[in-house]
């Protein structure tokens, strides 16, 4: 039987994230604002540790005056 490890404190910060290129922009009064919003989901080898679907949705937008960031969980 092989042992597989589980990452521990962070995996997502270990993976490759997708570009959303569907993803709505966030709500926004100025139009100096660059956005990027990216989406986790399990490979092949992530679902071989853990058996389970989900979804990470990451939006942020950058502007002169700071950053806004939505995070969203989705699972399946």
């Amino acid at each position: 039987m092989e042992l597989l490890i589980l990452e521990q404190h962070g995996f997502a910060r270990n993976k490759i994230w997708r570009s959303d290129t569907d993803s709505p922009h966030f709500p926004t009064n100025s139009s100096n604002k660059t956005f990027v919003a990216l989406i986790l989901g399990p490979s092949e080898d992530d679902m071989k540790i853990w058996p389970h679907s989900y979804e990470f949705r990451l939006r942020v937008a950058l502007g002169t005056s700071g950053a806004d960031v939505d995070i969203t969980h989705l699972k399946y």
